[in-house]
């Protein structure tokens, strides 16, 4: 036997026509199988177009911000500095470079 039909354990077990087409020694398979596609997964993502970063609107907007000015900073606590960089920087890119949401 040269010819074989393999299927996976979760179909159920295939009928195997063997035709003589007349053309060869070789023969036709056929066979019906239940090929159902799976159900797409869709997942969102959250990204920024860096490639599109205007690095001088960036140092800019970064210039003019309570980063730059000491007397906003300079009596604030650790976990405090963290915060303002974080929410400064987050809003210097949201104005600049706004994130975009894609569903693929």
């Amino acid at each position: 036997m040269l010819d074989v039909v393999i299927s996976r354990v979760d179909l159920p077990l295939l009928l195997v026509d063997v035709h003589d087409v007349g053309l060869s020694d070789h023969r036709l398979l056929q066979w019906s199988a239940q090929l159902m596609r799976p159900a797409p997964v869709y997942t969102t993502s959250t990204s920024r177009p860096w490639a599109r970063l205007d690095a001088d609107a960036l140092r800019a907007a970064l210039l003019t911000s309570p980063l730059c000015q000491r007397d906003t900073w300079s009596t604030l606590d650790v976990d405090d500095l963290a915060q303002l960089y974080d929410d400064t920087i987050t809003a210097v890119l949201d104005d600049i470079l706004p994130p975009r949401t894609v569903r693929c």
